[in-house]
Order: C-alpha cells, then sequence, then structure tokens
C-alpha cells in the first residue's frame, strides 16, 4: 500500500489553537516562520519541545536554563523543552491524544500561539467532541480553530513543505533481523502500511496507526474493520533509534511511515530540508557501527507532487 492509498482513512480534523507566550519566549519573537512543536507526555507531566531553526533564528538569545526550561543548541537548530504547568489546558491536549486513531499532524508556534492539527477517524467523533467540550468549558485560552473532513495526510505535508520545503528519507532493513521491534508488520500482509506518531510521545512509546488491505492480524486494536484501520504502539519512540542510532542524536522529524515489502522493512521519514544535513549524518554515523544488516539509504530528495506516485 502507497501513502496516498491510505491518505484519507484518517477521515476528519480538529485544529486547537491555545494562547502560549512564556517568559523564555521573548528571545524568539522576532521570527516570522512558525516554529516546530512536539509534546512529550509521562507520570511526570508533559513537555513541549521547541525546534527553531538557525537559517530564520541566526542568533537565539536565551535566559539561564531552568528545572522547568532548558536550550540545547544543535547544528542546524536550537531545541527548547519547556515543562509545561499543570494547571494548563495539555492534559486534555494529551487526554485528546489517548482517544483511538486520533495523531498530531502539526504543532507550531507562531505570534504566541500555539495551533495543533489532529487527525481521527470518524468513529471516534462523539469521544473527540467530548474532549473538546472539556477543553472549551474551562474558559481558558485555548479555542477551537477548526472541526470538519480531514484534507488528508498528503495535502498536510505539501503544505509544510509550501512553507519550509520538506525531504523524504527512505531507508529498507532486512525484516527477518529487526521484525521484534515491529510487531505491528507481518510479512503475510505486504499490504499494510503503518504511520508511526512523530509529534506526542508517551513513556509507553508513539502511537501507530496500520492500514491495511486484509486483516487485523497479530498485536493491533481496531478502529475500523470496514475501513481497514488499526491500531498498535511503537515503544522505540524514532525508528533509526533501534537499529544503531541513539535517539538521542535524531532531527525533529515531521512525518514517519513504514511497511513490509519483499522480506525488508521500509521507512520514509519526511524531514525538513534544514535540518536534513544533520539527519543523514546522524543515519551513517550510527549504522556505520553495525558490521552486517546495515539499513540501506534508498531515497533522499525533496518532496514533490509528483513523488506520491511511488511513496
Amino acid at each position: 500500500m502507497l501513502i496516498k492509498d491510505a491518505d484519507k482513512k484518517l477521515d476528519m480534523m480538529c485544529g486547537i489553537a491555545k494562547a502560549y507566550d512564556p517568559q523564555w519566549l521573548s528571545a524568539a519573537k522576532k521570527m516570522e516562520k512558525p516554529t516546530s512543536a512536539y509534546l512529550l507526555s509521562n507520570s511526570g507531566g508533559s513537555i513541549l519541545q521547541f525546534c527553531f531553526k538557525k537559517v530564520d533564528l541566526p542568533v537565539l538569545e536565551v535566559p539561564i536554563a531552568s528545572s522547568d526550561t532548558t536550550f540545547e543548541e544543535r547544528p542546524s537548530f536550537y531545541m527548547v523543552s519547556s515543562k509545561v504547568d499543570a494547571s494548563e489546558d495539555f492534559s486534555h491536549i494529551s487526554e485528546l491524544m489517548e482517544v483511538p486513531s486520533v495523531v498530531a499532524s502539526r504543532f507550531q508556534l507562531y505570534g504566541g500561539e500555539l495551533t495543533m492539527q489532529f487527525r481521527f477517524h470518524h468513529s471516534v467523533s462523539e469521544k473527540v467532541n467530548e474532549v473538546l467540550e472539556t477543553l472549551i468549558n474551562r474558559g481558558s485560552s485555548t479555542r477551537i480553530s477548526y472541526v470538519g473532513p480531514s484534507p488528508g495526510i498528503m495535502q498536510l505535508l505539501q503544505g509544510i513543505h509550501d512553507e519550509g520545503a520538506l525531504n523524504v528519507i527512505r531507508y529498507t532493513f532486512r525484516q527477518e533481523v529487526y521484525s521484534e521491534y515491529f510487531p505491528f508488520l507481518e510479512a503475510k500482509d505486504p499490504g499494510a502500511l503503518a504511520e508511526i506518531e512523530y509529534r506526542y510521545r508517551t513513556e509507553q512509546g508513539s502511537r501507530v496507526i496500520v492500514y491495511s488491505d486484509t486483516s487485523s492480524g497479530r498485536n493491533l486494536s481496531t478502529i475500523s474493520q470496514d475501513d481497514m484501520v488499526f491500531e498498535s504502539s511503537y515503544a522505540g519512540g524514532l525508528v533509526l533509534a533501534n537499529i544503531g542510532r541513539s535517539e538521542g542524536s535524531t532531527a525533529p522529524g515531521v512525518a514517519s511511515f513504514v511497511r513490509s515489502l519483499g522480506g525488508r522493512i521500509e521507512c520514509t521519514d519526511f524531514v525538513p530540508a534544514d535540518w536534513s544535513d544533520e539527519y543523514i549524518s546522524a543515519f551513517f554515523s550510527g549504522t556505520s557501527k553495525l558490521n552486517e544488516n546495515k539499513p540501506v539509504l534508498e531515497l533522499y530528495c525533496p518532496l514533490s507532487h509528483e513523488i506520491w506516485n511511488w511513496l
């Protein structure tokens, strides 16, 4: 199954916008472009991570790091991690992410407002509405910006690309060697395509949405038997962390898909072009430690409308 075949299987989308203007953010107010964000949730609370591109913000003057906020300079971007106050709405946003099939397709910060887009299957619309109702009834600074049909993952990624270029990076490795990391993929179901959640992670890992042509197989929860949409989890967080590269060296991505193909597992990542050099450097640095069964880089190019015909 190609990505375009699963494009609108998560056929609904909701958008949430929240005022977010902590003291440390004043250092980045001059930015004229949105900044990518990621939400990490664990037993100790929630953490927001922001990636400021150096090409957009050559110098990030930041206050002294505290127990609530840390700053890290990477070759192509600044990483800011900030703990979220328990009294804010992020616990309900995490609650939204716990609804089956919900995937955070976009988190971004711009002009003191954090905007979030979530795709989901129509069968869970009532549950999504319950969480939205709770958010709005709090009378907080969170507002609903959209509820309706999803434009599909292709259009969403194309939109991100139009705002700031995305590169497509694909690599494969032997399924028999690394199959334990991907129990949601079966060799007997080569038509299955798995989407790994990139924007939201918990202590248990990342959500995986599996689109299939056949049946649910093993280790999967059913979202829709009619649409052949299922759900699992991926404990590794980021794919390459399990094949020779440390998770800490990973450049932030936008979306990730995996599938079983001819005895190999094929991973396709969408990564901002400004961070792609760091991604590729980390890829070869990590895989060089493997004496055999190394992943093979098979595609590295800009996203385009034509490329969807074979992704």
